[in-house]
């Protein structure tokens, strides 16, 4: 029995290692192509790797008639690779190169037109979202990088390319948001340290209002999945998102405990408050738990492998978060939120016992501390042996 389950989870590892490296395979679009696409009438360029990839487009008579930047921004699961094609002092057409979005949250943008908005448009303008450009309802995180990856490279042309000097707004780094996180982290910790559980139902509803109701932004699997992939966004562009993903994987493994499903998960949040309010007294047979929980491992092992190989963190996201906090969703998770809701009323917190892959992964991580203090002590003792 033991030997099977080394064999499987050696399997388990070959494979994500494997989709791992068809991950970093990507297949390229043809340059003049995507020129040609951005600003017609190129038959040549030249390609500049300065702050951004460049390429100044030529016509039959080696004139240049225009410019392609390629820029990137942080969206809402990873950077947005976008191309904007330049010519005289107006955008002719962007293109996005890569992406990494929830497939319908992207689809929304471009079955709006959201990219045809740029078109016309002055390489000065500030190219700011709710002031020269309106957002797409519901997808509101992809507008914003979206247009960030343009700003970029429209003003970088400008500045570089026709000699534009543009007015940039200072932004401050630390927002309002950041102030909060943090104070709630201490709260938790604090908690944690001092062993006052009474601070627990604060905390799991000041993160209720916070990252579900406010933010709409709990952890969910695609955002460990956007780390694990090296597509996490810059951390000055998404100071909060780090703070929150980056910031919780980190204190998980320096503490040694998964302390965000317990003290700080939205989502773990309304389902213990329903199941408190239902009292229910069901007692959940032990050895049909204890089996039902091996669930998620395949469950987790198959949202990982697939998000790997469509080079698409979002897909690996299962989660009925979005529908709940969002209001937006595919039809699978809209059915799934009542589902674990209601099945949560009579089960204690159903969904984080039985599917949430958030859950293991950061429940693996805190034993990380343990290995690293065991490989420490076995490495102490061998030094020791050896220099006597």
């Amino acid at each position: 029995m033991r030997g099977k389950k080394k064999l499987l989870i050696g399997i388990g590892l070959v494979t994500i290692i494997v989709a791992f490296l068809f991950q970093s395979i990507r297949s390229g679009q043809n340059a003049i192509q995507v020129i040609n696409d951005i600003i017609p009438g190129v038959t040549s360029f030249e390609k500049e790797n300065s702050q951004y990839t460049v390429f100044a487009g030529y016509d039959e008579e080696k004139k240049i008639i225009g410019y392609g930047v390629i820029t990137r921004a942080a969206g809402y699961a990873g950077p947005i690779t976008v191309i904007t094609g330049v010519k005289d002092d107006k955008i002719q057409k962007i293109k996005v190169l890569e992406q990494t979005e929830t497939p319908w949250f992207f689809q929304r943008v471009i079955s709006q037109g959201f990219l045809d908005v740029f078109k016309g448009k002055k390489i000065d303008e500030p190219f700011q979202i709710n002031e020269d450009i309106d957002e797409i309802a519901g997808a509101t995180i992809t507008s914003q990088g979206i247009t960030s990856a343009v700003r970029k490279g429209a003003h970088w042309i400008a500045e570089n390319k026709m000699g534009v000097v543009i007015q940039k707004e200072k932004e401050n780094l630390l927002k309002i948001e950041d102030f909060i996180l943090v104070a709630i982290y201490c709260l938790v910790l604090t908690g944690i340290t001092k062993r006052i559980n009474k601070l627990r139902p604060l905390t799991l509803f000041l993160s209720f209002i916070f990252l579900g109701i406010w933010q709409s932004s709990p952890i969910t699997f695609a955002n460990i999945t956007t780390i694990l992939t090296g597509n996490a966004p810059a951390i000055f562009e998404k100071l909060n998102w780090h703070l929150l993903v980056s910031g919780t994987m980190l204190l998980t493994i320096i503490i040694g405990r998964n302390f965000y499903c317990n003290w700080m998960c939205p989502f773990g949040a309304i389902q213990e408050g329903f199941f408190r309010l239902a009292k229910f007294d069901y007692k959940q047979p032990y050895n049909l738990v204890r089996k039902a929980k091996l669930i998620i491992v395949p469950l987790v092992w198959f949202a990982l492998v697939l998000g790997l190989l469509l080079n698409n963190p979002s897909i690996s996201s299962y989660e009925p978060f979005s529908a709940l906090f969002n209001l937006q969703a595919n039809k699978a998770q809209w059915l799934l939120m009542p589902f674990v809701l209601f099945v949560g009323v009579f089960i204690y917190r159903f969904w984080c016992q039985f599917f949430c892959p958030v859950g293991l992964t950061l429940s693996l991580l805190s034993k990380t501390k343990g290995v690293i203090r065991q490989w420490y002590v076995i490495i102490k003792a061998k030094a020791t042996f050896l220099s006597q």
